[in-house]
């Protein structure tokens, strides 16, 4: 199996977008654990504003780097780091990241 992996750009949005979605369809036919809903993506602000949204929250395995940079990058801000009741399933702590809509 070739993986190819490249540097997604703006025009890729509406794909990633339909993908979470098709994601969420699956997830809200069995257990959606993340708690995911559909046309809340973390880097969409002005969406967020139109629907009167006045936070994002995020939380993010510890361990989950790349996603952690990415939404620094986006100017969330890291609150605390929390045990949500997974390590089970080895994922222990979580970072809780919010992004206030102004």
């Amino acid at each position: 199996m070739n993986v190819h992996i490249e540097k997604g750009t703006e025009k890729d949005i509406k794909k990633v977008a339909k993908l979470y979605d098709d994601l969420i369809d699956y997830l809200t036919e069995r257990t959606n654990y993340p708690g995911w809903k559909k046309g809340v993506y973390p880097t969409i602000d002005d969406e967020a504003k139109a629907n009167n949204i006045k936070s994002i929250r995020l939380d993010v395995f510890r361990k989950n780097i790349p996603a952690i940079k990415l939404y620094e990058s986006f100017r969330y801000e890291y609150l605390d780091t929390i045990d949500e009741g997974y390590s089970m399933y080895g994922l222990d702590l979580f970072r809780i990241y919010e992004k206030v809509i102004k």
